[in-house]
């Protein structure tokens, strides 16, 4: 019988068209396991997998991935693949930060915040690390930052 990580495998590979030659664990995830994925053409891909996860939470947060790529602010780690059990994504290396990284990154997260749509919230709810985040608006929240913050996040989170 195949388990799932050998299932998993052959799903990524399907759908890539590419054969995987290494797979290697991260660390730093709490929720989900997390791996560096080498394909036999050299590329590189990351791996979030967490069979049986609840609500399509990889599904919700590839959405909020593309939807934070299109402000074209801040780099955003491309999305490959997802489905309810996994994520692939844009395999990052780590590198070093050159001397004016924070002042850069602090302006880049400030030209993220300042993309916006006509109302507060975003078209589904999805997830802060395992807790639910609510972002569909009510009614009275869609044009009120105080309102949609109050109601959906510090006051759901109570």
């Amino acid at each position: 019988m195949m388990t799932s990580e050998e299932k998993i495998k052959i799903q990524i590979e399907e759908k890539l068209g590419k054969k995987i030659k290494n797979i290697s664990s991260l660390s730093g995830g709490c929720i989900s396991n997390a791996f560096k994925v080498e394909l036999d053409d050299s590329s590189k891909i990351f791996l979030k997998y967490n069979e049986g996860i609840s609500d399509n939470m990889f599904i919700k947060e590839a959405h909020g991935l593309k939807e934070l790529a299109s402000a074209k602010a801040i780099r955003i780690p491309e999305v490959i693949s997802f489905c309810e059990d996994y994520i692939l994504l844009e395999f990052i290396s780590t590198g070093n930060k050159n001397k004016n990284f924070f002042e850069e990154f602090g302006r880049e997260f400030a030209e993220l915040h300042k993309f916006h749509s006509d109302e507060y919230g975003f078209y589904e709810d999805n997830f802060i690390g395992s807790n639910v985040q609510k972002n569909i608006p009510g009614e009275n929240e869609k044009n009120s930052w105080v309102s949609f913050y109050f109601n959906k996040r510090i006051l759901f989170q109570h």
